[in-house]
C-alpha cells in the first residue's frame, strides 16, 4: 500500500473592533490580519497583502483548499444598546487549510 505524502498551509485571518468603534455599538470590524504556517518549516508568516493575492500566490504553487471555518466572536443582546437593537456578531476569524502532494 502506498499512502502520499502531502505538504499543508494553514491560513488563519483574524480581525477585531476598528479604532473608530470605540464607544460606538454598532461594532463595526476592523481589517484582517493574515497569518500562515505551512508544514515544511512551521514558521508563521504575516502576509502583508489580502487574501486574495494569498490564494493566488497558494494556487500558482499547486495548492488548493480542502477546509474553511468561519467563527463568529460577538454575540450582542438588546440589553446592550439603549434602542433594543438585537445582532448575532460578525465573522472575527476564519481558518482555512491547503494542500498538495508532496513532490518526490
Amino acid at each position: 500500500m502506498t499512502f502520499t505524502k502531502w505538504d499543508m498551509v494553514y491560513v488563519v485571518c483574524r480581525r477585531g473592533f476598528s479604532k473608530e468603534a470605540k464607544g460606538d455599538l454598532s461594532h463595526q470590524a476592523g481589517p484582517w490580519t493574515i497569518e500562515w504556517f505551512q508544514t515544511a518549516n512551521l514558521e508563521s508568516h504575516i502576509w502583508p497583502g489580502s487574501m486574495i493575492t494569498l490564494l493566488k500566490k497558494l494556487g500558482d504553487q499547486g495548492f488548493h483548499p480542502v477546509g474553511i471555518s468561519p467563527v463568529s466572536s460577538f454575540l450582542g443582546a438588546g440589553g446592550m444598546d439603549p434602542k433594543g437593537i438585537d445582532y448575532a456578531g460578525f465573522t472575527s476569524e476564519m481558518y482555512w487549510i491547503f494542500e498538495k502532494p508532496q513532490s518526490k
